[in-house]
């Protein structure tokens, strides 16, 4: 049986023709199919790009804008500077129409807590709340010790 299958298929022939333009189709089909895989790839890696770079700017931006301390100044117009892990302002709360009042006339976010807390004490609108509760001594002891809570904040965000 599997004899006659052989001598079956010894009878089949074509010319050289026919074999040379089937060559030349499959080669032509080959080199189609080849173009649609190299476009894919130039358009995945493509993609793939694109999303690092919306993850890196997105999570840049939220990890600039998470606060790491909150500085609140409790005179009677409460004001809190939200702080984000550089030492940089990224958003206020007031408490109060005189805290709204005193903000108006400055910025301060994406200043430095220091440069911010100097501008916000030194302002003409905070200071006229200032000069109506003069510093007592237990006062003074608060104040070292916010300066002393923020030497520390500092040191703890500088050092590697």
């Amino acid at each position: 049986m599997k004899q006659n299958i052989y001598d079956a298929f010894d009878a089949v022939s074509c010319d050289e023709a026919l074999k040379g333009q089937t060559l030349d189709y499959v080669i032509k089909h080959m080199r189609r199919s080849r173009k649609p895989v190299l476009r894919r790839m130039k358009w995945a890696v493509s993609l793939a790009c694109l999303l690092l770079f919306a993850t890196s700017v997105l999570g840049g931006y939220s990890l600039y804008y998470t606060k790491a301390a909150v500085i609140s100044i409790d005179v009677n117009p409460g004001i809190e500077l939200d702080i984000n892990r550089w030492g940089k302002v990224v958003g206020q709360n007031t408490y109060g129409e005189e805290s709204e009042t005193v903000l108006q006339t400055l910025s301060l976010k994406h200043l430095e807590y220091e440069e911010a807390l100097a501008l916000l004490l030194g302002s003409d609108a905070m200071q006229q709340y200032l000069k109506k509760t003069p510093l007592s001594p237990s006062r003074w002891k608060q104040k070292t010790g916010t300066l002393r809570c923020s030497q520390a904040f500092r040191s703890a965000w500088t050092q590697p």
